[in-house]
């Protein structure tokens, strides 16, 4: 089931929970990201779901596993996130009280990671399933030490 672009980015601003700006109280009430910020996390979603082995040549408009995109672009904007944070990170300190201002990185960190493990999990799963509906599965042989001694190549 491949989706366009727009209902790919709708979706993945659902899951970001950015679809409804008023819940955005820290970020003034606005989406935290832009149209052009979610397209980048998808792009950089499909280009990882094609690497690897077996390599494939999927477009966004015409991968079968839509939910595999989302995922890995929901993990592409929290490392993106992460590293945001991370430049704006303010340690305070005043009297022995001692504050880290505008520090999530490792709460992204986290969820990063946790979504990680079922990513890749699930990116294994899909890579198995195109070698085994790829052009020519199940010709694959096994060479014999007898096709040495018959002459067979």
């Amino acid at each position: 089931m491949a989706a366009s672009a727009e209902e790919l980015r709708n979706d993945l601003r659902n899951m970001l929970n950015d679809s409804v700006a008023s819940r955005n109280i820290l970020n003034g009430k606005e989406q935290a990201y832009s149209d052009t910020e979610l397209d980048f996390f998808l792009k950089m979603s499909i280009r990882d779901l094609n690497a690897g082995n077996p390599r494939t040549n999927y477009e966004l408009s015409n991968f079968p596993d839509p939910d595999l995109i989302i995922v890995a672009a929901m993990i592409f904007s929290f490392i993106a996130e992460g590293v945001l944070q991370l430049r704006n990170n303010v340690d305070y300190n005043d009297a022995g009280l001692s504050l880290g201002i505008f520090n999530k990185t490792g709460a992204y960190q986290g969820w990063a990671g946790f979504l990680l493990q079922t990513y890749l999990t699930n990116k294994l799963e899909f890579k198995r399933g195109v070698i085994s509906s790829g052009p020519g599965a199940g010709f694959i042989g096994i060479n014999s030490p007898f096709s040495y001694d018959w002459g067979w190549r």
